[in-house]
């Protein structure tokens, strides 16, 4: 019977595979966050067995755990099964922990969510095997962003002052996001910027990346002054790089710091100068499908390499 049993057990810790469908963070405040978490366990052997709620701690890629989270009642068949949780709060335990996670997913291809010191209880009813205490741990591989990969959906001007050369704009950006994490800041800030730093817009507006790809909306300003001055064509004059940079989040402090590691290539960037009454030299269509092709070819390379002997998870 307890041979039975640690196979069981193996089969469930050790031998089987989580794969992570989402988790989305959002509600964010300095203290704490709401969370939605889904992931599909497979290989989990041939007998059905029943693994009791429990909590878990959260741990990004240092190894730190930054906030419990409490897992439902899994009941593991043959063909897998499927944890879901809705939108729980987590409380912070420690803030440099968690932004250092969500740092990784925003700016790296992949990272890693830990799952630790996850005290439950196992049944195995077929082989009449009542509550085992046994321990819950998972190393989980998670896509990351990469980036995330950004680009001008549209952009329209508001307002123009002729006299401080600030015109009001909006400016829609699509973002790419290869990642299982969907983000929600709320209200944040972030700049249109030359590759030297020049400040040619400043948009607000509430950050919500979701998976796959989603549209988002910002209002501000821009300078158009700074803007022709970036612009200005010359003869043998190489194509303007315009990047996209996030500043700072009203929500909370430790999102402040994870934003900033947005700073990424911003692609369709000449319909910003366009609207501005500009014509010049920032990414255009061409790059964009040049972006595109590279961005599908390095995806397919990094999943290849990132799950390959991995299949044990």
């Amino acid at each position: 019977m307890e041979a039975a049993l640690r196979q069981v057990i193996n089969a469930i810790v050790k031998y089987s595979r989580l794969d992570i469908t989402l988790i989305r963070i959002g509600d964010v405040a300095e203290d704490s966050f709401r969370v939605s978490f889904e992931a599909h366990a497979s290989n989990t052997g041939p007998v059905t067995a029943v693994l009791s709620a429990m909590e878990v701690d959260l741990c990004g890629p240092s190894g730190r755990c930054f906030g419990t989270m409490t897992l439902p009642e899994l009941v593991t068949r043959p063909g897998g099964a499927h944890f879901v949780i809705n939108d729980q709060l987590i409380r912070i335990t420690d803030r440099p922990a968690l932004r250092d996670f969500v740092g990784t997913v925003i700016a790296r291809p992949g990272t890693e969510l830990g799952l630790r010191d996850g005290r439950a209880f196992l049944t195995v009813p077929s082989l009449g095997i009542g509550r085992r205490p046994i321990c819950y741990e998972r190393q989980l591989p998670t896509a990351g962003m990469n980036g995330p990969k950004v680009s001008v959906s549209s952009a329209a001007v508001t307002s123009d002052d002729a006299i401080s050369s600030r015109w009001g704009v909006v400016v829609t950006v699509n973002v790419k996001n290869p990642s299982p994490v969907e983000l929600s800041f709320g209200v944040c800030e972030l700049e249109i910027q030359t590759a030297q730093g020049a400040v040619i817009a400043l948009l607000k507006g509430r950050l919500d990346i979701r998976r796959e790809s989603v549209d988002i909306a910002f209002s501000g300003s821009a300078d158009r002054r700074a803007a022709a001055a970036a612009n200005v064509p010359g003869r043998g004059r190489q194509r303007l790089e315009v990047r996209f940079v996030g500043k700072r989040c009203a929500a909370a402090g430790w999102c402040d710091e994870a934003i900033r590691e947005i700073d990424v290539p911003l692609a369709g960037a000449d319909k910003v100068f366009r609207a501005l009454g500009l014509e010049g030299q920032a990414n255009d269509s061409r790059d964009e499908a040049k972006e595109k092709n590279r961005e599908k070819s390095q995806t397919s390379s990094w999943h290849e390499k990132f799950w390959k002997g991995a299949a044990w998870i």
